[in-house]
Protein backbone atom coordinates (compact mmCIF):
# COMPACT_ATOMS: atom_id res chain seq x y z
CA UNK A 1 0.00 0.00 0.00
CA UNK A 2 1.53 3.34 -0.73
CA UNK A 3 1.72 5.52 2.41
CA UNK A 4 -0.61 8.77 -0.13
CA UNK A 5 -3.11 5.70 0.06
CA UNK A 6 -6.81 6.91 1.66
CA UNK A 7 -9.11 4.51 3.40
CA UNK A 8 -13.16 4.46 3.65
CA UNK A 9 -15.06 7.21 2.00
CA UNK A 10 -13.43 9.19 -0.26
CA UNK A 11 -13.61 13.01 -0.06
CA UNK A 12 -16.07 13.76 -3.18
CA UNK A 13 -18.45 11.22 -0.91
CA UNK A 14 -18.10 13.41 1.88
CA UNK A 15 -19.93 16.67 2.59
CA UNK A 16 -20.44 18.39 6.01
CA UNK A 17 -23.33 21.25 6.79
CA UNK A 18 -23.49 23.84 9.27
CA UNK A 19 -23.40 23.87 12.99
CA UNK A 20 -26.31 22.72 14.15
CA UNK A 21 -28.22 23.58 10.79
CA UNK A 22 -30.80 21.05 10.11
CA UNK A 23 -32.05 23.36 7.23
CA UNK A 24 -28.04 23.06 5.75
CA UNK A 25 -28.69 18.70 6.36
CA UNK A 26 -31.71 18.86 4.96
CA UNK A 27 -30.56 20.53 1.75
CA UNK A 28 -27.37 18.47 1.75
CA UNK A 29 -29.92 15.24 1.70
CA UNK A 30 -31.96 16.71 -1.23
CA UNK A 31 -28.82 17.06 -2.88
CA UNK A 32 -27.84 13.55 -2.18
CA UNK A 33 -31.52 12.71 -3.63
CA UNK A 34 -30.99 14.21 -6.65
CA UNK A 35 -27.73 12.74 -7.36
CA UNK A 36 -29.18 9.50 -6.55
CA UNK A 37 -31.90 9.56 -9.15
CA UNK A 38 -29.18 9.94 -11.67
CA UNK A 39 -27.51 6.87 -10.66
CA UNK A 40 -28.39 3.09 -10.70
CA UNK A 41 -26.46 2.54 -7.72
CA UNK A 42 -26.71 3.51 -4.01
CA UNK A 43 -24.84 2.82 -0.63
CA UNK A 44 -25.21 4.10 3.10
CA UNK A 45 -25.52 7.48 4.34
CA UNK A 46 -23.96 7.86 7.88
CA UNK A 47 -24.67 11.46 9.39
CA UNK A 48 -22.38 11.53 12.06
CA UNK A 49 -23.05 14.18 15.05
CA UNK A 50 -22.76 15.32 18.84
CA UNK A 51 -25.45 15.36 21.12
CA UNK A 52 -23.47 18.45 22.98
CA UNK A 53 -20.92 19.98 21.73
CA UNK A 54 -18.87 20.56 24.62
CA UNK A 55 -16.90 23.74 23.42
CA UNK A 56 -19.84 25.54 22.85
CA UNK A 57 -22.53 23.87 25.05
CA UNK A 58 -25.25 23.38 22.19
CA UNK A 59 -27.32 20.78 21.96
CA UNK A 60 -27.96 18.57 18.96
CA UNK A 61 -31.25 19.42 17.57
CA UNK A 62 -31.96 15.73 17.53
CA UNK A 63 -35.85 15.30 17.44
CA UNK A 64 -36.06 18.48 14.46
CA UNK A 65 -32.78 16.53 12.75
CA UNK A 66 -35.54 13.06 13.19
CA UNK A 67 -38.21 15.25 11.79
CA UNK A 68 -36.14 16.29 8.60
CA UNK A 69 -35.39 12.43 7.47
CA UNK A 70 -38.99 11.17 8.34
CA UNK A 71 -40.08 14.28 6.11
CA UNK A 72 -37.90 13.12 3.05
CA UNK A 73 -38.76 9.73 3.78
CA UNK A 74 -42.03 9.83 2.87
CA UNK A 75 -41.28 11.50 -0.42
CA UNK A 76 -38.09 9.62 -1.12
CA UNK A 77 -38.77 6.54 0.29
CA UNK A 78 -35.71 4.62 -1.48
CA UNK A 79 -33.58 6.75 -0.61
CA UNK A 80 -34.14 8.14 2.86
CA UNK A 81 -35.11 5.30 4.96
CA UNK A 82 -33.65 3.82 7.97
CA UNK A 83 -32.21 0.98 6.56
CA UNK A 84 -29.94 3.45 4.09
CA UNK A 85 -29.24 6.45 7.09
CA UNK A 86 -27.35 5.93 9.28
CA UNK A 87 -26.91 8.68 12.56
CA UNK A 88 -23.76 7.94 14.22
CA UNK A 89 -24.54 10.23 17.98
CA UNK A 90 -21.63 10.86 20.31
CA UNK A 91 -23.40 10.78 23.15
CA UNK A 92 -19.82 11.58 25.48
CA UNK A 93 -21.10 14.63 26.68
CA UNK A 94 -24.38 13.52 27.40
CA UNK A 95 -23.80 10.48 29.03
CA UNK A 96 -23.99 10.43 33.29
CA UNK A 97 -25.95 13.81 32.78
CA UNK A 98 -28.60 14.29 30.34
CA UNK A 99 -31.88 12.03 30.36
CA UNK A 100 -33.22 9.42 33.15
CA UNK A 101 -30.20 7.74 35.03
CA UNK A 102 -28.18 9.89 32.79
CA UNK A 103 -28.61 7.88 29.55
CA UNK A 104 -28.13 10.34 26.93
CA UNK A 105 -29.56 12.85 24.93
CA UNK A 106 -31.26 10.21 22.47
CA UNK A 107 -32.90 7.79 25.09
CA UNK A 108 -34.23 11.18 26.65
CA UNK A 109 -36.09 12.04 23.61
CA UNK A 110 -37.28 8.76 22.74
CA UNK A 111 -38.73 8.11 25.89
CA UNK A 112 -40.41 11.83 25.49
CA UNK A 113 -41.86 11.68 22.14
CA UNK A 114 -45.00 10.47 21.09
CA UNK A 115 -44.15 7.86 18.61
CA UNK A 116 -45.67 8.62 14.87
CA UNK A 117 -46.56 5.96 12.30
CA UNK A 118 -43.73 6.78 10.44
CA UNK A 119 -41.11 5.74 13.21
CA UNK A 120 -39.40 7.07 16.16
CA UNK A 121 -35.79 8.42 16.71
CA UNK A 122 -34.50 5.06 17.54
CA UNK A 123 -34.99 3.83 14.50
CA UNK A 124 -33.00 6.67 12.94
CA UNK A 125 -30.07 6.84 15.43
CA UNK A 126 -28.39 3.36 15.12
CA UNK A 127 -25.35 4.36 16.60
CA UNK A 128 -24.49 5.70 19.70
CA UNK A 129 -21.44 6.47 21.06
CA UNK A 130 -20.97 6.44 25.02
CA UNK A 131 -17.78 7.16 26.19
CA UNK A 132 -16.73 5.78 29.66
CA UNK A 133 -13.59 7.81 30.79
CA UNK A 134 -15.94 11.20 31.29
CA UNK A 135 -19.08 11.23 33.28
CA UNK A 136 -19.13 7.38 34.07
CA UNK A 137 -15.54 7.47 35.05
CA UNK A 138 -15.89 10.37 36.71
CA UNK A 139 -12.34 11.32 36.05
CA UNK A 140 -12.34 12.69 32.14
CA UNK A 141 -11.37 11.69 29.23
CA UNK A 142 -8.06 12.23 27.19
Amino acid sequence: MRANSRRGVPETSRFSFAHNSVQALERKLNNIIQQESKKSSSGMIYIAIESLYSMDGDLCPLEELVEVLQRLSRRHPSVINPQRICVILDEAHTTGVQGANGRGLAWDLDHRATRSSNGNLRDWVQVRIMTFGKAVGSQGGK
